[in-house]
């Protein structure tokens, strides 16, 4: 039995902090070790088709075993509340949609997508594993980061901090959750379970509280738009530039523009909250990456 073992219910994941440690450590090298035969396939001749797949399956292989192994080193929202007295960042989203982000389609996918327009920075991955943990590096210099974890999953995002309760009890403790947050933050979707959500935390909080990550598909992007105008909320038709958007006062959307680092295109919407938008040095990122 690990560490991370004890008084875990059926409902909640069996994390390893060891496996968790290896697949990290082993993922990092092999996502480094990618660029060598990269750069001998330039002058490969005949076989520098060879090296270059060979670079491609380090490189995406690497990242997949480092997102599995952060998986397992997901705090839990009980540890981090406990040593934190300060009010949580809540993070909310559609359990499926995340389910989606840990295979190799959708790191292939977010790779093409750094290089359009709908990039949120050349320093902010737009891959959703690795994304929430730049945010999650931001948000902590906050407030503790959790989320409701989903039961049963085989391990947890990563991330904000997860907190586990059976099926019959997350919309009560999602309730008791915004009425202490400092900030929401959301991830679009169209679940059942996520418009719940999105109603209740416009009862709960200060619109300009609320942070949305869009989707950076047009598809979902207009099915979101539809979905969230029966609370009264109007998207622009077309799917703007910003993948990040806040609200004004009156519930009007504000997106906020790409601008180098995450903190630095997250500063509007921290200073609309009155906090000095935090920043994380390159030791702090290593630091965190391997916590």
């Amino acid at each position: 039995m690990t560490n991370n073992d004890h008084h875990v219910g059926t409902w909640q994941p069996r994390q390893n902090r060891f496996l968790g440690w290896l697949l990290t450590t082993t993922g990092f090298s092999a996502f480094v070790g990618s660029l060598i035969p990269a750069i001998i396939a330039q002058d490969a001749g005949p076989h520098d088709d060879l090296y270059m797949l060979l670079s491609l399956v380090m490189f995406g292989g690497g990242a997949t075993l480092v997102i599995y192994g952060k998986r397992h080193l997901t705090r839990r929202a009980e540890d981090v509340l406990a040593k934190d007295p300060r009010a949580p960042i809540v993070f909310l989203r559609s359990f499926g949609e995340e389910s989606e982000d840990f295979g190799l389609r959708s790191f292939f996918r977010a790779v093409g997508t750094a290089f359009t327009s709908r990039s949120m920075g050349l320093t902010v991955s737009p891959w959703g594993p690795t994304f929430q943990s730049q945010l999650a590096m931001v948000m902590e210099r906050i407030g503790p980061y959790i989320a409701v974890g989903r039961p049963g999953a085989p391990l947890p995002g990563t991330g904000a901090a997860r907190l586990y309760v059976p099926d019959d009890l997350w919309q009560a403790r999602v309730c008791e959750l915004l009425q202490g947050a400092r900030l929401v933050i959301i991830r679009a979707g169209t679940s059942a379970g996520l418009q719940w959500e999105i109603k209740n935390v416009m009862q709960s909080i200060r619109p300009q509280q609320l942070l949305v990550i869009l989707p950076i598909d047009p598809d979902a992007y207009r099915a979101f738009r539809d979905s969230i105008a029966d609370a009264g909320i109007e998207l622009p038709a077309q799917l703007p530039r910003a993948t990040l958007m806040s609200f004004d006062a009156r519930w009007r959307p504000v997106f906020l523009e790409p601008a180098g680092k995450l903190e630095n295109t997250l500063a509007p919407y921290f200073r609309s909250n009155g906090i000095a938008p935090p920043s994380v040095s390159t030791w702090d990122a290593v630091r965190l990456f391997f916590r």
